[in-house]
């Protein structure tokens, strides 16, 4: 996308102070999206087994199931005997939305096979009790899914005060169109449509967008999907059934697609009359705008992780987490439609834009303590810790990068997530609840998002299955475009968004 800035602006032909400014404006406008999805692919939802999931994911100081892959690989010490589990998972999805007074609603439900894997446990036998020796060690595969982005919204309303089109027309005053008969730019898809025309005023020449003073009905739907998947192999050892030591090398994939319809209608601007090729008035009662996006991307990470058995009834877990070092590439696709009066459409488009970047996610430290009471259960209780101002972005284009990373390290910061969970056995059954906190990564505003969880399992011998749900909630804002006045007050308008999820999850396990 670099390129093509730089392109662009070289081609106009001005100095190059004009120029050096203009990439800097053109890349605030592209960076936006590549900030939001920085923050998308940093975060995580609740990972492991269904036993895990049903204790609100407080896992770091527990170990001995095949959910410590993805949180602390030292759990794997924990294992005598060799274990396999299997997971499905059935989500129900309801987002509702509030905008300029109108509500609306949408669900969507989907089946995944989250996380499978298995452990090979060399252990010694008979030695329970606390010992001086190296007791035994464990190695492990396993995939788990870190993050779910299948979602559905729309919001629509009657916006007295602004249109999409005043963001179109900036974009064209502060960067310009591109040359005659390219169209590269969100701008210069909008003039093709006759939704922005060049204007004088008697600053110099400029640009104005249809009803740009608001007074029309603004409908978005947006549809996504995909998740991010960690493969961990690990490996942990046990040093008298008190320490036990752990290191994971995770293999990330990340699969991202976005899809989204904007519509204005019932236009009436009699002010604004560009004209078409034959020298016609256009009168644009109606617009669509689409936009498609597709990311693929894969990574690494490394874990460390410790558990430390302080006696029979209390644990200590502490697990490092390093950045996860992506390589993104991505498809991208844009167009505008619009009718006019006498219902002729207008249409263009930017069709297959390919571009590949790097993505560093932030640190992540996990801290835990764990309380057992004798066989009868337990109670286990987590804290992590992510700076996603630290969130890096790299590709070909230096200045492009730098101004992504600068918005980033203003737009977010450090952020504390608290996860709670508990156990409790009767002989062959097992009930569990618990929760969790995750918080908010922006500087600016508070998103909400928690969990609440719970479920059963059954034990019988080596065989085990166990049943979760988990119910999450999130709170968050959403800004289809930005509208700034000719004094600067902003009047971008804004829905909320109201996210609740429900999975139900099924593990079935066997130790061999």
């Amino acid at each position: 996308m670099g390129f093509v800035v730089l392109y662009v602006i070289f081609y106009m032909k001005k100095t190059l102070t004009f120029l050096v400014f203009t990439t800097v404006i053109i890349s605030k406008v592209k960076a936006q999206s590549y900030v939001d999805d920085a923050l998308r692919y940093s975060q995580y939802n609740i990972m492991g087994t269904a036993r895990i999931q049903a204790i609100g994911g407080a896992q770091t100081a527990l170990g001995g199931d095949i959910g410590a892959f993805g949180i602390n690989p030292a759990g794997l010490g924990f294992y005598r005997k060799n274990d396999f589990a299997a997971s499905a998972q059935l989500g129900f999805d309801n987002t509702s939305s509030l905008y300029f007074g109108s509500n609306n609603s949408n669900n969507k439900t989907t089946f995944s096979l989250p996380g499978v894997g298995v452990a090979f446990a060399h252990a010694k036998t008979g030695d329970t009790g606390f010992t001086n020796n190296w007791l035994g060690y464990t190695f492990g595969v396993a995939l788990n899914r870190s993050n779910d982005f299948n979602s559905n919204y729309t919001f629509s309303g009657q916006n007295p005060t602004s249109s999409m089109t005043t963001s179109f027309a900036d974009m064209a005053y502060r960067n310009g169109l591109s040359d005659q008969g390219t169209t590269a730019t969100l701008a210069d898809m909008a003039y093709d449509t006759f939704l922005i025309d060049a204007i004088s005023t008697p600053q110099g020449p400029s640009y104005a967008g249809l009803s740009e003073n608001g007074n029309v009905k603004q409908f978005k739907n947006q549809r996504t999907s995909g998740a991010t998947n960690q493969i961990d192999i690990s490996f942990a050892g046990n040093y008298g059934n008190r320490l036990f030591l752990g290191a994971s090398l995770g293999v990330h994939t990340l699969h991202y697609k976005r899809d989204f319809l904007y519509n204005e209608s019932d236009i009436n601007d009699p002010g604004f009359n560009p004209i078409d090729a034959n020298g016609n008035p256009v009168n644009v009662n109606n617009w669509n705008y689409n936009d498609y996006l597709l990311n693929d991307g894969n990574g690494i990470d490394v874990k460390l992780g410790a558990i430390l058995r302080a006696n029979e009834m209390l644990r200590f877990g502490f697990s490092f987490h390093s950045p996860i070092w992506y390589n993104i590439r991505e498809e991208y696709n844009s167009a505008i439609t619009s009718n006019d009066q006498n219902n002729l459409l207008y249409s263009s488009n930017i069709n297959g834009i390919g571009y590949e970047y790097n993505l560093r996610t932030p640190i992540r430290l996990n801290g835990g303590a764990a309380v057992f009471f004798s066989k009868n259960g337990f109670i286990s209780a987590d804290i992590d810790y992510l700076d996603y101002s630290t969130i890096k972005y790299s590709s070909n284009d230096a200045t492009f990068d730098q101004v992504i990373n600068t918005s980033i390290s203003d737009r977010y910061k450090s952020a504390v997530n608290m996860r709670i969970g508990a156990e409790y056995k009767l002989d062959q059954i097992s009930l569990r609840a618990g929760y969790a906190n995750y918080g908010t990564p922006y500087q600016d505003y508070k998103s909400n998002n928690q969990f609440f969880t719970g479920g059963v399992g059954y034990r019988q011998d080596n065989f085990y299955v166990d049943l979760t749900g988990v119910y999450k909630t999130l709170n968050q804002t959403v800004s289809p475009y930005t509208a700034i006045t000719s004094s600067g007050a902003d009047i971008s308008p804004t829905a909320n968004i109201n996210n609740k999820h429900f999975n139900i999850m099924l593990t079935v396990g066997t130790r061999f």
